[in-house]
Order: C-alpha cells, then structure tokens, then sequence
C-alpha cells in the first residue's frame, strides 16, 4: 500500500482586506492535510522579506493566490508584494492555484473613470491569471480548495513522506553507525579572534538534538560566552561580562553544521580598539564533524561571523569537557595566559 502523501502550499494575498477568505482557505488546506506557509505565521525582518518569501515559495508544492479588490502595499518599483510573489512562481513553473474572491467584482461594477490608479493595476493583474477560479455561491472557498487538492495536478509535485519507524534494535542499531553524529548534551566552549590574539571568551553550549534518522540533522543551540580571568593558573568564567546566544543549525551529508545564531551582551565591552556595545546582534557559525568516525564526537571546531562596529571572526570550539578545553588553549594559545590577569 503507497504511503501517503503530504503537501504543502504558500497563501500569497493581501492581508487586511482578505482576512475572513485567508483564514478559510488556510483552515481548509489543514482540512485537506494540505500544511499552509503564510506570513502571519512567522516574524520576519523587512530587509529579509522577499528573500524569505522565495524561499518558502521555493520549498511549497503549490502557490495558493487570493485576488480581491485591493492592490496592496507595493515595492520600490510599485509593483504589489502579492503581484511580485506571484511573478515569482510563475518564473520558477510553480503549480498555482489562483482564486478571484468575490469582493473583486466591485471594481468591475464602478465606472472605469472613477477607478483610482491601485484599482487599475489590480484589474490588469486579475486580468494576466486568466485561469483563475472564481468565487461564486454555488463555488465556495472550501469546494475550489477541496476540488484542487484531490485533482491529479499534484502528480508532479514532491511533496513528503513520513519516514518509516524503526523498531528499538533497529534505531540501536542506527545509533551505533551514527555515533560520530549524537551531539546531545552540554559542551563547553571558547572563542578565539583572527585579529586579536588577547581575545578569548569561554563558555558552555547546549545542544538539543533529536537522534533518530528523521531528526538528527536538526540542532538546537543554547549558549553563553564570559570574559575570562586566570585564577590559581586555571581559566574560569568572569559571570559579570555575559553574552547569551542561541540558534538553530542543520548538518548536511558532510558533516558540515550552519547556523545563524542570536545574541544578548549585557555589558559593553572593545574588540580591535573598537566600542563593542551591548545589546542584540546576530552572526552565523559554520562548524564541521568528523562525521566519518565510529566513535563519539568530543571535540569539534568551526568559524564564527558575528556583527559588531567591527566585524568579529574568529575560531570556536567546542568540547565535552573543561579540561579538555583548558589544554586546548594552553597548547594553541599560550599568549593568553599571558595576557589575562590574575583576579
């Protein structure tokens, strides 16, 4: 028997003037165990927007397009976000379902001299998705949803499949091939700069992880970074200058972990001569495993790109234990003991 299968579809409309047709269509796609992208689901930097949206659009089976009577807030060019979204899908041969909503057919009731310039681009756009379903009395919203999704359009769409569960002496047996890839747990960690070799941050790392062959590639990180003093010839944590960070990292096929990480410094502080200050920031770490290995993972390196006045990069690594650490810096940095004052 074929497993079945799971679809997704990104809802592309304006927002304000759609509202009661976006919830019933989106409530209808979870009806239809079709699972909806939309924008109200997800906070999004401005600067990041469109970016984002190809993404999502990229990722879906199906563009879902609402038409009212409303243009919508435009870009620089003045062209509409949902116009745009929709030119996107069609560049890239996206299945589209488009769905002229009733209140558009006020526009075709007014008379073309009163129509103001927003209203003429919406009619030329409904006027270039000539496929367009129709919202009438006798074709709700649901019954086009419904109709769509059981059709055979969806025959070249990728969709997904839920993974077939092991039974616990095969997931054991996965486990035990896949030890170089368990990273569950705590680590502890230091920053080391390209360009500034008195500078050293320590800390720990929590990494949440699902071990199983549908989820290990997923991490999530929790941290935090202290300046660092030297007591009794050990390195230890200053709790008063601390950054928190967090983000979320996938592994590919090679080992290699990316991630864009969050952060919080509560106190300011100077890198390279220059005012670091503190507050909200956010980098990316690229990380790489030694995924070839039969054995747990104990230490693993990678870079980190963070923002700041000036731009920070550098090394961090992370190790199961404080020890460990402790020699790491010793042999590669010994200038550090050096540099740091005994409290």
């Amino acid at each position: 028997m074929e497993k079945r299968r799971l679809y997704s579809a990104f809802v592309s409309s304006v927002y304000e003037s759609l509202k009661k047709e976006r919830k019933i269509v989106i409530d209808s796609l979870w009806h239809n165990n079709i699972v909806p992208f939309c924008m109200e689901y997800f906070i999004v930097p401005a600067h990041e927007r469109f970016s984002w949206i190809e993404q999502k659009i990229d990722d879906s089976d199906v563009f879902v397009l609402l038409l009212g009577k409303n243009y919508g807030s435009c870009d620089k060019n003045g062209v509409s976000w949902t116009e745009r979204e929709y030119n996107y899908a069609v560049s890239t041969g996206k299945t589209i379902l488009a769905i002229i909503c009733k209140d558009y057919f006020e526009l075709l009731d007014k008379d073309e001299s009163s129509l103001t310039e927003p209203e003429k681009k919406q009619i030329e756009f409904c006027n270039k998705v000539p496929f367009a379903k129709k919202e009438t009395e006798e074709f709700p919203l649901p019954l086009i949803i419904s109709q769509f999704f059981v059709s055979d359009l969806l025959k070249g769409c990728v969709g997904w499949v839920r993974e077939k569960q092991l039974n616990p002496k095969q997931l054991a047996e996965w486990e035990k091939n896949n030890l170089a890839y368990d990273l569950r747990g705590d680590w502890y960690h230091v920053h080391l700069s390209d360009g500034d070799e008195s500078y050293v941050r320590i800390g720990t790392v929590r990494i949440d992880q699902e071990f199983t062959p549908s989820g290990y590639k997923e991490l999530k990180f929790t941290a935090k970074n202290y300046n660092t003093r030297l007591q009794d010839g050990v390195l230890i944590e200053d709790i008063f200058t601390k950054t928190s960070w967090s983000g979320n990292y996938v592994i590919d096929d090679e080992g290699t972990i990316l991630g864009i990480f969050n952060s919080t410094r509560t106190a300011k502080t100077t890198f390279n001569n220059a005012h670091d200050p503190k507050g909200n920031k956010r980098g990316i770490h690229e990380f790489k495993i030694d995924s070839y290995l039969d054995e747990p993972t104990v230490t693993f390196c990678g870079n980190f790109y963070d923002q700041a006045p000036s731009q920070k990069t550098g090394t961090i690594v992370l190790f199961r234990d404080k020890q460990m650490r402790q020699s790491y810096i010793e042999r590669e940095r010994p200038e550090i003991f050096a540099s740091i004052k005994n409290s």
